[in-house]
């Protein structure tokens, strides 16, 4: 009487195995994307929100947010004593259109108090927690003093939100959304701390991103 064996040889376990990882692979990889392209939404629903709370701030008070003299004045949830309000005497750049870097004795830098000037006028909530990305710093800043100074942005912005450390292919996705996918160029563009251009096949994080107001 014959009995025949019953299972699995050795060959059709190993492809067994190998679609199995296969398919894991993919769900990883898919599960990736849907996290980075979120992460995307993310940046760019912050860069929409802090483009429209800018220029709402600059239409009623006729100043940037950080660039307003006697911000104390018109903001009343600002102290007197604020290290973001400050007078002409004290920053002689206060009120001249752009949002500055440059330090102020006793004070904030402009860039320091945007946050400050648009959560105390009610235009973002948050405070100045509100001015980051989970990846790192969100600065609004005139261009020429930022990281891309000597960048040629397309349209010449005069002021951007400067988005710090994104992943390059977050970096990649939000571009791919506002402008032309591709963040060598055009109006929104990555570029290195040393105002050197990303290099795609090495780097994996975009140090600065600038989107334009």
């Amino acid at each position: 009487m014959n009995h025949e064996e019953t299972g699995f040889t050795l060959i059709e376990v190993a492809v067994a195995m190998v679609i199995m990882g296969l398919i894991v692979g993919s769900g990883i990889l898919m599960g990736r994307a849907l996290i980075d392209s979120g992460h995307a939404k993310e940046i760019v629903a912050m860069a929409t929100d802090l483009n429209i709370a800018v220029k709402q701030f600059k239409e009623r008070y006729h100043y940037f947010p950080g660039d307003l003299p006697n911000a104390s004045d018109d903001i009343g949830a600002i102290a007197t004593t604020s290290a973001c309000n400050y007078s002409t005497t004290q920053n002689t750049n206060a009120g001249n259109g752009r949002i500055e870097t440059a330090a102020i004795t006793n004070k904030s830098t402009e860039v320091d108090c945007v946050a400050n000037h648009l959560y105390s006028a009610g235009f973002i909530k948050g405070g100045t927690a509100s001015m980051r990305s989970r990846f790192g710093t969100v600065s609004v800043v005139a261009t020429s003093d930022s990281h891309f100074s000597t960048a040629n942005l397309t349209g010449n912005p005069t002021h951007i939100i400067e988005f710090a450390d994104l992943p390059l292919d977050i970096a990649r996705d939000v571009d791919r959304t506002l402008d032309d996918g591709n963040i060598l160029q055009g109006r929104m563009q990555g570029i290195n701390a040393d105002g050197s251009a990303i290099d795609l096949n090495t780097q994996d994080n975009v140090p600065f991103y600038a989107v334009p107001l």
